[in-house]
Order: C-alpha cells, then sequence, then structure tokens
C-alpha cells in the first residue's frame, strides 16, 4: 500500500503504521520549503593573480526555518556573456574560489542556498568585479623570422619566441 503525505502541512510527521497487533512509528520532517536568499554579497581585495576569485562574503544568511541551513553554493561568470567560468560549487562564506581569468575582465558570482531537504533558495547575483590586470609579457617583441607564443597558465608555460621557419645548419 502506498500513502500520500502532500497534503500535510510543514514540519514534524508522526506516521504510524500498523499490521494486525504489531505497530511502527517513523518519525520525520516534512520541508519543500526554500530557505531564504542572501543578502549584499561583497568582495575583498582581487588578488594578483589570475587563478582565484577575491574573498567573497555577504551582509545576511541565509535562514531556513524547516530542515535547516545545509550548504551555499556559488557560481562565476564572465560579465560580457554570462559565460560559466566556474559552475556551482560548494562554498564558504568569506573564501575565494579557484579558477582561471582573463586579464583586466570583469566577473560576477551567483550564489544560492540549500537546505538539508535539497531545496534551493533564489540564485543571488553579485554586481561586477575587474580581473588583475596582469602586465604584458616581458618580451612581445621577438626577432625577424619569429613568432611570440604567450603564456599558458593552465600548462604552466611562460611566454617565448620560436622561429617562424625550419633551421638548417649546413
Amino acid at each position: 500500500q502506498s500513502v500520500n503525505l502532500s497534503s500535510l502541512s510543514e514540519g514534524a510527521v508522526a506516521l504510524t503504521l500498523v499490521n494486525g497487533t504489531a505497530q511502527v512509528t517513523y518519525n520525520a520532517t516534512k520541508d519543500t520549503v526554500a530557505p531564504s536568499a542572501l543578502a549584499t554579497i561583497s568582495f575583498g581585495t582581487v588578488p594578483e593573480n589570475l587563478t582565484h576569485t577575491p574573498t567573497i562574503s555577504w551582509s545576511v544568511d541565509s535562514t531556513d526555518s524547516g530542515s535547516g541551513l545545509h550548504k551555499y553554493q556559488l557560481a562565476v561568470l564572465r560579465t560580457s556573456d554570462n559565460a560559466v567560468m566556474a559552475a556551482y560549487q560548494d562554498f564558504t562564506k568569506g573564501s575565494s574560489i579557484a579558477v582561471t581569468l582573463a586579464s583586466n575582465t570583469n566577473y560576477f558570482v551567483r550564489i544560492k542556498s540549500l537546505d538539508n531537504y535539497g531545496n534551493e533558495s533564489t540564485e543571488v547575483s553579485s554586481s561586477n568585479w575587474t580581473s588583475y590586470n596582469a602586465p604584458a609579457p616581458a618580451y612581445t617583441n621577438c626577432p625577424s623570422n619569429y613568432e611570440y607564443v604567450a603564456p599558458n597558465a593552465s600548462l604552466g608555460t611562460a611566454g617565448f619566441c620560436i622561429a617562424k621557419y625550419e633551421m638548417k645548419n649546413n
């Protein structure tokens, strides 16, 4: 047999099952209400690198009167096209997120809270912050017949010059 509990109100629920003389009681909590949204996202100092966001905080925490607040999740997006730079991940207030950023580019974050039953609050978007304006590489002026190869942070390479043509020693 099945029992439909959808008509029960939020909060503590006691369900007693009886089979002949045997009786079992289950205690549970019904929670279908999302946590409140947090308020007023703020940023710490922009780090002098392109691998982390500034520290991120907010003025008013989310609350949940049902099952209780479980966690916050944060995503990082590029402002110009809303491209997701870091998908939603668990986040602790006052910390930063490891992410690959472009120099002198605007980004923002979206934060949501989840309760212990998986109900999600409304997403809250921050204002923009501008990533670190990394200095130009030391040598972008390569000799004649050489091309500059830009640094690649994800591979850990520095910028360098490479010959355009194969060179032979006769």
